[in-house]
């Protein structure tokens, strides 16, 4: 049952930026670590990329390190478990467990051992000079009493001369106070506000210090002045990175050009150059957990809706977020694109409206409200982008809109219960066709162009929670309440399958939980499914831990993704200990570091009272929406934890054939292609389904074979070299031989594929095509947008030297003819 191509894999996890601990730049300053939950995200600043490493610790982490040579990175959690992590190979080492909280991590400058360092750095390089900064924003200088010179390694049996030797004394040489600094708008300081971070760069002696407040300053530190009678502190910036959250992370690039500001409580991420006073990244990370992820319709972007109502726009390739829509004033309800090109994005809120925003101008164009306020729960646009539809919770009623003049066109009513979910035929015959679910348990079957009324009902057993079409429109696929999907006719509106699926959720206990876990999972059900690209699998999630991949021809369990390995998290015991239950509230509340935060109020031995206002329970995990790429070769879901990608890129899979025989080796390829036979090779290649050996294939056919190579293939291998073409546009650089095996394959085999007996591989294939090529359009516009001026002025300099040369040779002519007269 199991396809070799929806074999997925963790990819990136996107919405979140920082949670929590320090920050880490590489030795070149170009890639910065953020620690994002129980994962450490990974930012090239130099390729505006991010990537999140597939390694996960137990609980959040709270401590990082980089080693100098950039290879290994050291993660401490809640709970005091350090892991060591190579980036080579991006795996888990080893780990350790401690008998404490650790709060921060440091290398020696050569690696060989680390050491715990709290707000203290030393002056200058090759020196024991001190600087240390405390909560309360005093910075102090001491003196060392010997030098780097003095100092030497001693054996065992220099233990007793070690004790008449001179021990190490520091004196404190000055003092500021930095909390002075923080002032409000009418100028008076702050009370209360404490120093949260802090870093300094040794390279050009410049300290940066950040506040509870948000306000950050930056002084240059004179080492000359310490001493003598000039100010050892010279400010250079006074500037406040948020109004609303302390500053939870400093760290400078080794060079001192850029310093990474993080901040815990609005989980944002910024990289600011300090000289020139620019970001060089910032991004804002997703405190409210997200409600829905659709795909456009080419994969090459998702939009995101969240529970504070903003919409926002995400690049798949960079895992950057680049647009942020704010027009709802709560949860965004439900989300979709429109249009075959997806040029418009329409969101339904609990607010009563319905928003649909223009990509090309980035703005909201039309504004969709109903005659009777109401709350919408679900939203949807037809194949034309002609007509928007949205369910109530409150009226029971659906709405349709004309998205060109933004009217409401009919009222649909007949559900007795709140409509949970509703969609459009995704099909051009019955692209007017609609399908709706409610609560009270039911689903219809409407054709809104044409009448007011559902043409059919089919009763379920259950509410209704979710509801999708297949990609080719001739099934429906619905999950109700009591944990069972179910599979439709859409045309003869009969049941053609149903998966059992409420114990694939794995639903978990949390600490606090007094019922057993059998009793927990009576309440829980797959509250979001989609299907993929070729209609033969079908993602679902909900309340667990779990997202489950189904074969839907032999309704069964292909494979199951767990969403965290993160215990911060309520929902992730499988059993829960008495003594586990008899401990405290308290016992569960993380304290707040000297990072930042708001200090934890301490209960007095004997006393009763306790903090009523204090947080006892953990977010518990779960999935609130599940989609798969039009590609077919990636999906993403919305989690407690932010946005997860995983992808079935063929580069990261292991060795799988599909048609492994004895003279079928890598050997036998490269023998075929010394020998021209490219048939074989070409032939050979494809039943090893190793990637790079393809690679090696095509790049060594000469573009004269091309075209004689695609006219001999089968459909099936059509539709394999065709993917291959697209995920190789996407990272070669060999653009015109890739465009002319594809113009190749699409003039020999256009009419033949049109009759194809899997129509949704078919639009899987042609979706990938769509979204390299597009790709490719955009980077080399940008390419050609950012060299259009040099251009320009190379071609003009080239047109001024052949004007000198035709001046020569004019010059040249005349000479002769003087000489003759």
């Amino acid at each position: 049952v199991r396809n070799c191509n929806m074999k997925f894999s963790f990819r990136n996890l996107l919405g979140t930026v920082y949670h929590s601990g320090n920050l880490a730049f590489t030795s070149d300053g170009f890639n910065l670590f953020s620690p994002v939950g129980n994962k450490v995200s990974v930012f090239d600043l130099k390729s505006n990329l991010s990537e999140t490493l597939p390694v996960e610790s137990r609980f959040n982490i709270t401590a990082l390190a980089l080693s100098p040579s950039g290879t290994l990175l050291v993660t401490a959690n809640e709970e005091g478990e350090v892991s060591l992590i190579s980036l080579l190979h991006a795996r888990l080492l080893c780990s350790h467990r401690l008998n404490g909280h650790v709060r921060h991590i440091a290398f020696s400058p050569n690696g060989n051992h680390g050491d715990s360092i709290v707000s203290v750095r030393f002056r200058q390089d090759n020196s024991l000079d001190l600087l240390s900064v405390s909560r309360n924003g005093r910075l102090c200088f001491w003196k060392s009493s010997l030098d780097m010179k003095h100092l030497d390694s001693k054996g065992a049996l220099d233990e007793e001369e070690d004790k008449k030797d001179a021990k190490i004394f520091y004196t404190r040489q000055a003092r500021h106070y930095l909390g002075d600094l923080v002032l409000d708008s009418e100028g008076k300081r702050v009370q209360g506000a404490t120093l949260t971070a802090a870093d300094y760069c040794a390279r050009i002696k410049v300290l940066v210090t950040g506040f509870s407040t948000g306000a950050f300053f930056i002084h240059e530190v004179s080492i000359d002045s310490i001493q003598g009678e000039g100010d050892s502190l010279t400010m250079i910036h006074s500037l406040s990175f948020s109004t609303s959250g302390a500053i939870s992370s400093l760290a400078f690039t080794p060079s001192g050009e850029w310093v990474a500001i993080a901040s815990e409580d609005t989980g944002t991420l910024a990289v600011w150059e300090w000289a020139s006073e620019t970001f060089i990244l910032k991004q804002e990370g997703e405190f409210n957990m997200f409600t829905h992820v659709v795909f456009s319709p080419d994969g090459s972007k998702m939009a995101t809706g969240s529970e504070n109502g903003h919409v926002k726009l995400w690049s798949y390739n960079d895992g950057f977020c680049f647009q942020t829509f704010r027009e709802h004033s709560t949860s965004v309800t439900g989300l979709c694109f429109g249009g075959a090109e997806g040029k418009i994005v329409v969101s339904a809120s609990a607010d009563g409206s319905v928003r649909a925003f223009d990509l090309i101008r980035y703005r909201n164009f039309r504004t969709f409200t109903s005659p009777t306020p109401a709350q919408f729960s679900c939203v949807a646009v037809d194949l034309a982008a002609e007509l928007v539809a949205a369910g109530a919770e409150d009226t029971f009623d659906a709405y349709l809109w004309s998205v060109k003049t933004g009217s409401l066109l009919e009222v649909l009513s007949g559900h007795e219960g709140p409509v949970s979910c509703l969609a459009f035929s995704p099909s051009p015959v019955t692209a007017t066709k609609m399908v709706t679910g409610s609560w009270d348990h039911t689903l219809r079957l409407w054709e809104p162009a044409t009448s007011a009324t559902s043409e059919e009902t089919m009763t379920l057993s259950s509410e209704v929670l979710s509801v999708v079409w297949r990609p080719d429109a001739r099934e429906l696929a619905v999950a109700t309440l009591d944990g069972r999907i179910t599979f439709f006719d859409p045309v003869q509106m009969k049941e053609s399958g149903s998966i059992e699926g409420r114990k694939d959720l794995g639903v978990g206990l949390s600490s606090t939980d007094l019922i057993t876990k059998e009793k927990v999972r009576e309440g829980k059900a797959f509250k979001t499914i989609s299907y993929s690209a070729d209609g033969e699998s079908l993602l679902a999630a909900g309340d667990g831990k779990f997202i489950c991949l189904y074969n839907v021809a032999e309704a069964l369990l292909v494979d199951r993704f767990q969403v965290t390995q993160n215990y911060s998290f309520g929902g992730m015991l499988d059993f829960v200990s008495k003594r586990m239950r008899a401990r405290k509230p308290e016992m569960d509340d993380r304290e707040k570091d000297l990072s930042g935060g708001v200090e934890k109020r301490v209960v007095l031995p004997g006393s009763r009272m306790r903090d009523m206002t204090a947080r006892t329970q953990r977010p518990e995990v779960r999935v609130s929406s599940v989609a798969f790429s039009p590609t077919g070769r990636a999906w993403s879901a919305t989690t407690s934890e932010g946005l997860l990608l995983f992808s079935s890129d063929p580069r990261n899979n292991l060795f799988r054939p599909i048609h492994l025989e004895e003279n079928v080796t890598p050997e036998s390829v490269r023998q075929a292609l010394a020998d021209k036979e490219y048939g074989t090779a070409l032939d050979h290649a494809f039943k090893l389904n190793e990637a790079s050996l393809l690679q090696e294939v095509t790049d060594a056919i000469p573009a004269a074979e091309i075209e004689v190579m695609c006219s001999t293939l089968t459909q099936k291998h059509v539709l394999r070299l065709l993917s291959f073409a697209a995920l190789q546009l996407e990272s070669s650089r060999q653009v015109e031989l890739y465009l002319r095996w594809i113009h190749a394959l699409m003039s020999s085999h256009a009419l033949a594929l049109k009759g194809f007996s899997r129509p949704g591989k078919l639009q899987e294939v042609v979706h990938a095509l769509q979204k390299a090529l597009a790709r490719k359009r955009d980077q080399l516009t940008s390419l050609s947008e950012h060299n259009k001026y040099m251009i320009r002025y190379l071609s003009r300099f080239k047109t001024d030297e052949e004007k000198m040369e035709e001046d020569d040779d004019d010059d040249g002519e005349d000479v002769p003819n003087e000489e003759s007269d």
